[in-house]
């Protein structure tokens, strides 16, 4: 079963307002297809609308907003609220099975894969990824069952799938609005996800670790750039629209590079030579991120322009290419 435990939308509610919350998944769950409240006026019930469809992305087929109508007689108000479902209601229930089948199926893998819980969210993470394409305009493409079913999604689509995923193995999660900006798409509206873990809060863009946007299988189709990042990392490339729950008390350890060991404070030739020669025992290529744009185009010259990296173990002679991340602070080298 899906359960909310991201705190970013029923933990942000006055005591009126989760009453309100809790009467909308009653009707949810009942699949009416128009909601009536007594008293109450549109804006309050769309404000708490919202903050239940950000605390369960499972409900897939409310992605379309919503319209009323408000009749008064007296001093007596009632409200008609209307979702716009994204499909009919009557195929609903058997999508639902088959969100909850696929969604379950992935966590089962994770555990396979491992004991531990932070490699567990790395494998979701690197599954969604692998398994699906960035593509605009499809059915679905904003929701989790477009994400995990169809496996074809746009940021709002990969977001829900991730915080389906985390809240099924315990993880607090919520999804984040704003903007971000690369080559690919621009500067555009954006979304992805915070989750917290033993020692604090981390963004998540698992968007943005989908570089290739179609027919995606494959390692080549695997960043980890934008997984578990604090604020100050994350503003470098993403702006947060105002107005949403926050989280405050960010982690610093879980950063995908500093569990790694991949992470230096400063360039060190003789350090960041340890680090490539260990990545590439197993690996044709090897990365390095620090902790300052600086530090990382010293390494850039070092090990490209002065043509240290061929004096690495394991790396050879041949000719070889490169990358900055868009954070600029990780620096990807492998023989071309």
């Amino acid at each position: 079963m899906f359960f909310n435990n991201s705190g970013n939308g029923s933990g942000t509610l006055t005591a009126a307002e989760q009453r309100c919350y809790n009467e909308i998944v009653g009707l949810i769950e009942s699949y009416k297809p128009v909601w009536v409240f007594q008293q109450q006026n549109y804006d309050f019930v769309k404000r708490v609308y919202k903050a239940v469809l950000r605390d369960h992305p499972e409900y897939f087929w409310l992605s379309n907003g919503s319209s009323s109508t408000t009749t008064t007689r007296g001093s007596s108000i009632t409200l008609e609220f209307r979702p716009n479902f994204a499909c009919a209601l009557s195929a609903v229930p058997a999508m639902r099975r088959q969100l909850e089948n696929v969604a379950a199926g992935y966590v089962r893998d994770a555990m396979r894969s491992s004991s531990d819980l932070y490699e567990q969210i790395l494998y979701l993470h690197d599954r969604i990824v692998n398994d699906v394409d960035y593509v605009q305009a499809e059915p679905h493409c904003y929701d989790a069952y477009g994400c995990l079913v169809q496996r074809r999604a746009v940021c709002a689509g990969y977001a829900a799938a991730f915080q389906v995923l985390m809240q099924k193995i315990g993880v607090e999660c919520g999804r984040v609005a704003g903007r971000s900006s690369s080559a690919r798409t621009g500067a555009v509206d954006h979304e992805w996800n915070y989750i917290k873990l033993s020692d604090g809060y981390y963004f998540v863009d698992v968007t943005w670790d989908d570089p290739r946007v179609t027919n995606g299988a494959g390692g080549d189709n695997l960043s980890h750039d934008f997984f578990c990042l604090d604020l100050q990392e994350l503003l470098r490339t993403h702006v947060i629209a105002a107005g949403q729950f926050i989280p405050q008390n960010f982690g610093k350890r879980f950063d995908y590079f500093k569990y790694r060991g991949w992470f230096l404070d400063r360039y060190s030739f003789q350090q960041a030579s340890a680090i490539a020669a260990q990545q590439l025992r197993y690996s044709k290529k090897f990365y390095l991120k620090f902790k300052t744009r600086a530090s990382a185009e010293q390494a850039e010259r070092d090990l490209i322009d002065s043509h240290k990296a061929y004096t690495i173990p394991g790396f050879g002679s041949n000719a070889l290419r490169y990358s900055v991340s868009r954070s600029g602070l990780i620096l990807m080298i492998e023989p071309n």
